[in-house]
């Protein structure tokens, strides 16, 4: 690395001294610039791993298959017929349907899928107005849990 870049070996041991998160988390969240952890989450540099979503499910809400790939095809004289792009249609339950999918991988710790939730930043210019709700499962699905 060139002297003086700021992601210089120098410059990360002096800024980050521990790579595991102080919160033991992670969040995965949409890549999507406006999106602040603070603001968010309520976690500073340091507390989470943070995994931003660069595709699929971010950004999909009300879309359907059939109306991206005719989009495609009328914008970019293009196919893209071979390609899923996971739209949904209610936002709740495509939450829902994540944190079930997100409990159900084998490579998740049994312990850390009683931790896994499901949340909805709702956006707004005015900060104040800007809120997280959290998604529950179903009622017998929480029931099946305990």
């Amino acid at each position: 690395m060139e002297p003086g870049c700021p992601f210089s070996k120098e410059a990360i041991e002096k800024e980050y001294h521990n790579s595991v998160p102080t919160r033991n988390l992670a969040i995965v969240t949409c890549m999507d610039a406006w999106i602040q952890e603070s603001d968010a989450f309520g976690v500073a540099a340091g507390e989470a791993h943070v995994i931003r979503n660069a595709g699929g499910r971010c950004g999909m809400c009300g879309l359907r298959d059939d109306q991206v790939r005719d989009k495609v095809r009328t914008n970019l004289n293009t196919s893209a017929d071979h390609i899923a792009f996971l739209g949904f249609q209610e936002l709740e339950q495509s939450v829902r349907d994540d944190v079930a999918w997100l409990k159900a991988q084998d490579l998740i710790a049994p312990g850390a899928k009683d931790n896994i939730r499901g949340y909805i930043f709702h956006v707004h210019k005015d900060p104040k107005l800007r809120r997280l709700q959290r998604i529950d499962p179903p009622e017998e699905e929480e029931e099946e849990e305990k």
